[in-house]
This record gives structure tokens, sequence and C-alpha cells, in this order.
């Protein structure tokens, strides 16, 4: 376990804020769910900080296309996906960006998502505790 992470996780334990530690072949994370903005908050062991809003292309093609046989390309699930979460996101795009967040769109044949990113200093706990906890006021 990372030893950076794992003062994280004692200072959001001692503020009461709810988290996943995750175990992962790209890296250890804490895991920060967002109800109220149906979004992700994962801050990385490399130091970097991601609010996600995706979507699940496969239930997306399901939502689409219904019963359907129809194939839809992927350039058009693409587009789907984007305007599908874009009214997810739009509201707290101007706030993150504001606290230095970079947007970035991440797509792959499983998940289409667009992702504020941003570094956090993890040799500063407090310092990236305080780094969490705006972006959860951004996106509360």
């Amino acid at each position: 376990m990372d030893e950076q992470l794992k003062d994280i996780r004692e200072r959001l334990k001692q503020i009461g804020r709810p988290f996943e530690y995750m175990r992962q072949p790209e890296g250890d994370s804490i895991l920060l769910p967002v109800e109220k903005a149906d979004c992700l908050l994962e801050l990385w062991a490399g130091g970097k900080l991601s609010c996600q809003f995706g979507v699940d292309m496969e239930e997306l093609r399901i939502l689409v296309a219904g019963s359907s046989n129809e194939d839809i390309a992927e350039d058009e699930l693409q587009r789907v996906a984007r305007d599908h979460l874009r009214p997810r996101f739009q509201k707290f795009r101007a706030p993150l960006l504001a606290q230095g967040f970079e947007e970035v769109v991440e797509t792959t044949e499983h998940s289409y998502a667009v992702s504020f990113n941003k570094s956090v200093d993890l040799s500063d706990p407090a310092g990236a505790v305080s780094a969490v906890q705006s972006c959860l006021s951004a996106v509360s």
C-alpha cells in the first residue's frame, strides 16, 4: 500500500468522508463516489485527482437500439454518449476548470467518459485532502 495514500485515507476517515481503497493494475487509488453529481472522484497513487462522468457503451447501445438488431456505428454511439453526458457535467465544468482541472475525453470500446484531471502533491496529505474537498464542493 502506498504510504502517502495511507496518510490521506486516515485524514479522510478523520473528517468522516466515505471512500473506497482500490488496488488496481494501473495503480492504487482512493475512490470517492459523488451521488449528487453522478460522477466518481478518484485520487491516484501517482498524484492525479480525477473527477469522471462516464457511461457504459454497451448499456448505451441497448438504450439507443432497444431490442432491435440495428447496428450502430462506433462514431455515432460516441456522439450519443457525449450528448448523453453533457447535461451531467456541463454545470460543473466552469468550477472545475477554475480550480485548475483539465478536461479530457477518454473513450474505449467499453466506456465513454469526460474526466477533469488535476495533479495533487501527495507528499502534503493535508493539501491533497483539501484539493479533494474543493473538488467535492464544486460538484455538490
